[in-house]
């Protein structure tokens, strides 16, 4: 997990820069948060009860426990604002992950795109609507032209203002192995 916390400065000409408001920005690959539900359209089989995982909702349930207590455990004083997270499945599971026990005090917001992984995993946002204000969001392809046919995961671009107003631009990808694609 990476952390970098940022302090926002507030300049005022004649008087001394202001150090107005800091605020944690995390990212995490949570490596493959999945649910336990087969989604036809993605190659999840072996996150299912059945697959080769065994991936069943007990584990599931302590996967999302132990990357809250990750989160929670940044030494900083107040939660996250923000939190770019790769290797996601879908919505549902960022629902879940922020209604996680002590992750639900920072009544996260969510910010994420359906890419064309195969597998079904991408990019994702968690951000504390008291600390960061969204704008708006847009899902970059990333397309080979020499292998059109080779699906990457996209890039998410999210847009906000940091507690001061100050224009924030946040990109998150996660790019494929080299080997086997995935």
């Amino acid at each position: 997990m990476q952390v970098i916390t940022l302090t926002l400065l507030t300049v005022v000409p004649g008087h001394p820069q202001k150090a107005e408001n800091r605020f944690v920005v995390v990212s995490y690959n949570v490596e493959n948060l999945f649910d336990t539900v087969d989604a036809p359209q993605f190659r999840d089989e072996d996150f299912t009860p059945g697959g080769t995982k065994r991936w069943t909702y007990e584990r599931y349930e302590k996967k999302l426990d132990d990357l809250s207590r990750v989160i929670l455990s940044i030494p900083e004083r107040e939660m996250p604002a923000i939190i770019g997270l790769a290797e996601v499945e879908n919505r549902k599971v960022l629902s879940d992950l922020a209604g996680n026990r002590g992750m639900r005090r920072g009544k996260y917001e969510i910010v994420h795109e359906e890419g064309k992984d195969p597998r079904g995993i991408e990019c994702a946002l968690l951000y504390r609507p008291d600390l960061f204000r969204y704008r708006s969001h847009e899902y970059i392809p990333v397309e080979d032209p020499l292998d059109p046919e080779y699906l990457y995961r996209g890039i998410l671009h999210v847009t906000g203002n940091g507690p001061d107003g100050t224009s924030l631009h946040i990109f998150m990808n996660h790019w494929k192995r080299r080997n086997h694609g995935d």
